[in-house]
């Protein structure tokens, strides 16, 4: 391979062969920063050739790389770290109104068949491929129309405006996705660059989301190919960029039918926003097992890695020095038998220990420094007799009971029996207990978790509620919905489900309302179902339901209104639906009366924004009869606590919240009185750093996640997206 495209070069990569974070570091693109993911406080400072200048990677096989140079996407080349040289494309001259929108590289250029190896970019707005052949010697760009094809093979409808996107290379094809009907479809390009687009008889899968705002990509990981579902906060016209949930299917190919993946393998996936890439085993600590690791165009330094099953998202800041400039980051994974540069300089860490997070631990106060003086005592706990250790189990509440006594010692196993459901609820019922944070896994289990002594408790869903997701909860009642056709209230201690039964002809789907809500326990007669759906440029349909003798009464209304809601659970107060705006305006939604019509069903919107901006997260919470928000800044850099002034029609800033506790979610708020068992003026959030949940007090003005250890902000912590707030004090 001697031809005149190919140029030598010096600096190689690093040696070790696992994931990497790449980063532009000088104002010139001439330096980069490597961060290690399995070894976090391990980087290195590069100057690639390679990688001079506006480089992005946006298609990777094999070992190969396929770099785009400047920001006109019109120079391109192929990169591999093990050989001394690269391979140079021709200029690309692209159409000015052209706009790129994935990458592909059908196999590495070392193919026995030059043929084979193709570079293709594909084109948005002119819906064409443009390809070349980059190992035959009269290479050049070709540009192929597919907008026909894809009305042929019935992909899309004459007219219809679609194109294709995300495209994969798995076992020999490439497979890309329309965007707006996700289909996928198979593509070819003969010997005589004949364009052969197939569709794949897959339909797209159902998510079962409520939400507006969803991004897709595709990836081959061991063979098989995956779909990844990202969905947002905000709105049509208002976005936070605030991922809120992540859906992950698997292709059957033989049934040709999209399935929920429970794992990937124990392998991870890599996404930038322009190419996509996958390990078939996990390295290290660092990188975790059945993850997905994806950037967000916006986040500069930092990325987040969504764990499959545990269903939770982690925000990761890979390099711990400040940059002067910093670049969006790139996922790069080198070659295992990689030559390294003689020039490269190892960055040492900056961080002394006192900035590190240390882990949760339980401590028994005064056990290091008693040693020897336990070891002399002359009364052992052993020693007791058998009435005795009865008496202090029968005084202990549930959790340290059965978690902490029963284990102690063979007597104390004896003195607490196994309780059944019975007893364990009348225990339970005299514990002083807090709210527990929910939220379930893809191993079909509801995981609680006791703020006050990080005690985990894991109860199996039933199988008619395993697809189903939290929406909504109030005390000890959830509304689960699937987003199909199925939404059902459930208790998991009582076992008790209560189906709700949705007629037909409402004009959208209730189980896919983007806001649901009840006004009291679904037990009792009167109580009213919300759901709400934002159509965009065409206000809001609400869907109300009222509990009867002779089951749900319905009836649908509109808002011809201008009201972006917020992504969260309403309140219920004085008879009143208040749905949060994300402009801090309120959507009130009134029922008065016995029949459910027109006329018993008043609203308004009061337009009082809240003297905040920038905030990532908002919830609403009902506050000993008032309506208070919570604010959070980005990454969880500042909380806010806002009370709304009904005769000013104010938001009030609040700086201590007394004797009382928040506990906050997208699903559920609860306010209540923690002065008893010590946790007042905290706000619990939906995040776990180690085994303790996170929370923000008002006093210190920190996040903390247990007495001693703090965090500046949200990096590195686990947010449970399917999850909300039990309240085990009122089954």
């Amino acid at each position: 391979m001697a031809n005149s495209w190919f140029q030598n070069q010096s600096h190689l990569l690093p040696t070790e062969h696992y994931p990497w974070v790449v980063f532009p570091s000088d104002q010139h693109l001439k330096n980069q920063i490597f961060c290690s993911l399995s070894h976090p406080h391990k980087i290195f400072k590069k100057s690639i050739p390679e990688l001079h200048g506006a480089i992005k990677i946006v298609a990777h096989c094999s070992d190969w790389l396929l770099l785009c140079k400047g920001n006109t996407a019109s120079h391109y080349s192929l990169w591999n770290p093990t050989i001394p040289n690269t391979i140079e494309l021709p200029p690309l001259s692209l159409k000015p109104d052209a706009e790129l929108v994935s990458w592909a590289l059908s196999s590495p250029p070392c193919s026995a068949d030059p043929n084979n190896c193709m570079v293709l970019l594909f084109e948005k707005f002119h819906r064409s491929i443009i390809f070349i052949r980059p190992c035959v010697n009269h290479k050049r760009w070709v540009e192929l129309s597919y907008a026909q094809l894809m009305i042929d093979i019935g992909v899309a409808d004459d007219g219809d405006y679609d194109f294709l996107e995300h495209c994969v290379s798995c076992n020999g094809k490439l497979y890309a996705m329309s965007f707006g009907l996700s289909r996928v479809v198979s593509i070819n390009v003969d010997k005589d660059n004949q364009l052969v687009i197939e569709s794949l008889p897959c339909m797209q899968p159902n998510s079962r989301s409520h939400t507006i705002r969803a991004s897709k990509f595709m990836a081959e990981l061991g063979g098989e190919l995956f779909l990844i579902r990202l969905f947002y906060g905000g709105t049509m016209l208002i976005d936070t960029n605030e991922v809120i949930d992540v859906h992950i299917f698997k292709l059957d190919f033989y049934s040709m039918v999209w399935n929920s993946a429970k794992d990937l393998m124990g392998g991870a996936i890599f996404f930038d926003g322009c190419h996509a890439f996958s390990c078939a085993a996990a390295f290290g600590n660092e990188v975790e097992c059945d993850s997905i690791y994806f950037s967000m165009p916006q986040d500069l330094g930092w990325f987040n890695c969504f764990n499959l099953k545990g269903c939770y998202l982690q925000v990761n800041l890979p390099c711990p020095i400040p940059l002067e400039f910093c670049g969006p980051p790139m996922f790069f994974m080198p070659p295992s038998n990689v030559r390294l540069s003689d020039n490269h300089t190892q960055v040492e860490n900056k961080l002394s220990k006192e900035n590190e997070v240390g882990k949760c631990s339980v401590k028994v106060p005064g056990k290091e420094d008693n040693i020897e003086e336990s070891e002399v005592a002359t009364t052992k706990f052993n020693d007791l007799p058998l009435f005795i250790v009865k008496l202090i189990a029968n005084s202990l509440n549930l959790f340290d009971c059965i978690l902490n006594f029963r284990v102690a010692s063979r007597d104390c196993w004896a003195a607490t029996p196994p309780l059944g459901r019975k007893q364990a609820l009348e225990k339970l019922k005299a514990s002083p207990l807090f709210p527990w944070l929910f939220f379930s896994t893809s191993m079909n289990v509801h995981n609680f978790i006791d703020p006050k002594h990080a005690y985990r408790f894991l109860m199996t869903i039933p199988q008619t509620l395993a697809k189903s997701q939290l929406r909504c909860s109030k005390q000890c009642w959830m509304m689960m919905s699937d987003c199909e056709n199925s939404v059902s209230f459930y208790n998991p201690f009582t076992k008790a489900t209560i189906d709700i039964d949705i007629p037909n002809q409402l004009p959208q789907k209730f189980s896919k309302s983007y806001v649901m809500g009840f006004s009291t326990l679904p037990t009792s007669l009167g109580c009213i179902i919300m759901g709400l759906n934002e159509i965009f440029q065409h206000g809001i349909v609400v869907m109300l339901a009222v509990i009867g003798n002779e089951g749900f009464e319905w009836h649908t209304f509109w808002l011809r209104c201008q009201f972006s809601v917020n992504q969260g659970c309403p309140i219920f107060l004085n008879g009143a639906f208040y749905v949060f705006g994300q402009q801090g305006n309120l959507l009130v939604i009134q029922y008065e009366g016995e029949g459910i019509d027109q006329d018993n069903i008043n609203w308004s919107i009061i337009d009082s924004k809240i003297p905040c901006e920038c905030y990532r997260q908002s919830y609403i919470l009902e506050w000993d009869e008032k309506i208070a928000c919570v604010l959070v800044g980005p990454m969880g850099t500042w909380v806010q606590v806002f009370k709304f002034n009904r005769t000013a029609i104010t938001w009030e800033s609040v700086e201590n919240l007394g004797d009382y506790t928040f506990f906050v979610s997208r699903s559920s708020c609860i306010a209540i009185e923690g002065k008893s068992l010590g946790m007042q003026n905290r706000i619990y959030f939906p995040r776990v750093h180690g085994d303790c949940v996170l929370y923000y007090s008002l006093e210190t003005r920190k996040l903390h996640y247990d007495r001693e250890g703090y965090l500046d902000d949200f990096h590195n912590t686990k947010e449970q997206l399917r999850s909300g707030w039990f309240d085990p004090r009122c089954f």
